[in-house]
């Protein structure tokens, strides 16, 4: 009896085992969106951005504090696009691209946040920016490329509206 007890409980842990394996490996693979449906999503998700930093105050900052306070504030809002970007699921030609153009989103987010302190604590934009210039342009040029070539031109305008939304 305890043998059988024993076999039976294996062989249902195997074949949840099994379920398990093949149904995530299907969901995988059944969750890529065809070209346009990701273009659509992923547009949609810019333009909820660009929406998010026409609503901040077009005030011009005059002082280092404003400035910093002014800067969160543009990337908070964009904040949300790198786990709303991880979330969607990219044709497999698209992956890579994707995939470099998130990590160059969320690489962004943390220079200027980087940037956003320094200035807060008194340094200039200058003399921020140039601590992190390399890496930054590094993700900027990831996010450009990645824009345009994923066919996603109104991802394109969030970066300019980020900018002027900080300024």
């Amino acid at each position: 009896m305890t043998f059988v007890r024993k076999s039976l409980v294996a062989s249902l842990a195997i074949a949840l085992v099994l379920v398990v394996a093949t149904g995530a490996g299907a969901a995988t693979v059944d969750r890529a969106l065809s070209p346009a449906t990701y273009r659509a999503q992923a547009s949609a998700l810019c333009v909820q951005a660009n929406a998010r930093i026409a609503s901040l105050p077009k005030s011009a900052p005059t002082k280092p504090a404003q400035l910093a306070k002014s800067l969160s504030k543009a990337l908070g809002a964009l904040a949300p696009l790198v786990p709303q970007f991880r979330a969607l699921q990219p044709p497999a030609a698209q992956k890579a691209l994707h995939d470099k153009t998130v990590v160059g989103l969320a690489a962004g987010l943390e220079i200027g946040n980087r940037i956003a302190g320094l200035i807060a604590k008194g340094g200039n934009l200058q003399s921020a920016m140039a601590k992190v210039q390399t890496p930054f342009l590094q993700a900027l040029s990831a996010i450009q490329t990645g824009f345009k070539g994923l066919g996603l031109t109104k991802c394109e305008s969030v970066l300019g509206a980020a900018i002027g939304g900080a300024s």
